[in-house]
């Protein structure tokens, strides 16, 4: 995970070189400002301290400190983060927990803190965030022990076991220098962020129709399949999860600018990037699933779930009811899922046979 932050180094060490620049002319001007006599001074503005800009924002501050940040920043910015115990460690103490920022941030809503130290007020408009972390499972379940408050529905998860062998370290077993590749990407990112930033007007993105129509006939389903089979706690995560896609979408198309150079406005997206964007979507759902079933307050919560995926594909009714047994499910319990199963579109039943449908 590590190299990615490479993509938005270059980025950031140009805004950190930037500010370095800024605080030195400021120095300059107000050391100029301090040896004028006060009639001199009477008659030209102070000069004021500019913000200390950066790309990638620390998790480990305060609440405020936090939204400063982000006001300096003109409202964006990227939290990356290698152990995510960094930003759950901030959120357990009373003074740096912004867990109600980050959430308002994914939907770009304002937010607004009042310092009590400088009676002052500093609002975030329109904030643009990115989060990025890694981790073990414990470290998700301090960060997001439930779904009750809605953080957890506001990102993507990737869950995988590590069950590879001890390589041999003094080996190589690649030619690439990682180092170089992915400052050549993080450079190519920044041309295209300089690129965008210092457009005049905004670009607008679309999809064609056949790909708006496709859009919600798969998110319809997906969100009857995961109402049914999760329950209500798991609805904000496929809703939301829709935006991201949309947004998935938007990024895939605007980096197809590296390789055709074409910036027009509307961008609409191609087939190629609308379909990756599915898929990646979909594969994610999956592990955001997993990591559901797996939070600590969520015992009980994917009983049906359970049973659905202990289904094989194709069954009688005796078998079910021998799966449901060693859920400890009863029958009558067992039938109402089949029977919900049935009318939802995830089984097809003739005569006492049932087959899973695909989705």
């Amino acid at each position: 995970m590590e190299w990615s932050k490479y993509f938005g180094q270059t980025i950031h060490d140009a805004i950190i070189s930037n500010s370095k620049l800024q605080k030195e002319d400021y120095k300059s001007e107000l050391e100029q400002y301090n040896s004028r006599t006060r009639k001199e001074k009477a008659e030209i503005p102070k000069p004021e301290e500019p913000p200390y800009k950066m790309f990638f924002i620390p998790a480990n501050c305060s609440a405020s400190a936090f939204v400063q940040t982000m006001n300096d920043n003109n409202f964006q910015g990227i939290i990356f983060e290698t152990e995510a115990d960094t930003l759950a460690n901030s959120f357990k103490q009373e003074w740096g927990n912004f867990s109600d920022v980050l959430r308002k941030a994914f939907h770009h809503e304002s937010t607004t803190m009042k310092r009590r130290s400088e009676n002052e007020t500093i609002e975030i408009k329109d904030p643009h965030l990115a989060i990025v972390l890694s981790g073990t499972p414990k470290q998700v379940h301090n960060l997001m022990p439930d779904v009750e408050n809605g953080l957890f529905s506001r990102f993507l998860y990737y869950a995988f076991e590590d069950d590879c062998d001890f390589k041999n370290p003094f080996i190589s077993y690649s030619s690439v220098n990682y180092v170089d590749f992915f400052n050549n990407k993080g450079q190519q990112i920044s041309d295209l962020y300089n690129l965008l930033s210092n457009l005049q007007l905004p670009i607008t993105f679309e999809f064609l129709e056949t790909q708006k129509t496709e859009f919600t006939q798969i998110f319809n389903e997906m969100l009857k399949r995961n109402k049914l089979l999760l329950g209500n706690d798991f609805i904000a995560n496929t809703k939301r999860l829709g935006v991201i896609t949309f947004r998935i979408s938007m990024i895939l198309s605007a980096l197809r600018i590296l390789e055709d150079g074409i910036l027009s406005s509307p961008l609409i997206c191609s087939d190629t990037d609308f379909n990756t964007a599915l898929q990646i979507a979909i594969t994610l759902e999956k592990h955001a699933v997993a990591v559901f079933q797996n939070l600590p307050n969520n015992e009980l919560k994917d009983k049906k779930l359970k049973f659905f995926e202990a289904l094989p594909e194709q069954f009688d009714r005796q078998t079910y009811l021998k799966i449901a047994t060693k859920l400890e499910i009863q029958n009558k319990a067992a039938e109402k899922y089949v029977g919900q199963f049935k009318k939802a579109g995830l089984l097809f039943h003739e005569h006492n046979l049932y087959s899973k449908m695909s989705k």
